[in-house]
């Protein structure tokens, strides 16, 4: 059987943790409303799926931007050749 003072021991080390968790808990949640203001600001939605959406609508239109450069590369190196 356990003595008072160990249990009083253990008590005290699960308050502790307790606490910890607590604090992590603010820690997290401030980061994650700080990372979801910059979404706001940055992409014009807090909503990660919707911003999901316009990064790869964005990703799709600099392949096509790309696309378009490398082909005018080719017609300008044609009728430099020619």
């Amino acid at each position: 059987m356990k003595n008072n003072d160990q249990t009083v021991n253990e008590l005290l080390a699960l308050q502790k943790r307790i606490e910890d968790a607590k604090s992590e808990k603010s820690r997290i949640e401030g980061e994650l409303t700080s990372l979801l203001k910059r979404l706001k600001e940055e992409f014009g939605s807090d909503d990660v799926a919707q911003v999901e959406k316009k990064v790869e609508a964005m990703k799709q239109q600099a392949a096509r931007l790309r696309k378009q450069v490398e082909d005018g590369l080719v017609v300008l190196r044609k009728e430099m050749e020619g």
